[in-house]
């Protein structure tokens, strides 16, 4: 048993509250996905901080869970890589769409 599924079944993943702050609806209101922007301080964010700033995890141990099982995506591509550095503009999804806005 390899160590995401020992994870797994120690860690029930529960639903997330996302607050509904800065939702910007892409595409105007013809069905298209809400694409919800979270503003961040620096120029850039490991992925693994951000899902948590952004409320797609709970904290760091279900972020690693999320991007191991490849529920992760970053720009429409699966991203496998906790570490990897997000800058302003992407688009991050884990059921929903989130776009960083970086404040600098």
């Amino acid at each position: 048993m390899g160590l995401s599924t020992r994870l797994l079944r120690r860690t029930p993943l529960r639903p997330l509250r996302v607050p509904a702050q800065h939702v910007a609806l892409e595409g105007g209101e013809n069905g298209r996905m809400q694409i919800r922007e979270v503003p961040i301080a620096d120029e850039s964010i490991r992925l693994g901080q951000f899902l948590k700033l952004a409320g797609l995890a709970e904290d760091g141990g279900q972020a690693k869970i999320l991007i191991e099982a490849e529920d992760v995506t970053v720009n429409g591509r699966v991203e496998v890589r906790r570490g990897r550095r997000l800058e302003g503009g992407d688009v991050i999804a884990v059921g929903e769409k989130v776009r960083l806005v970086s404040n600098t």
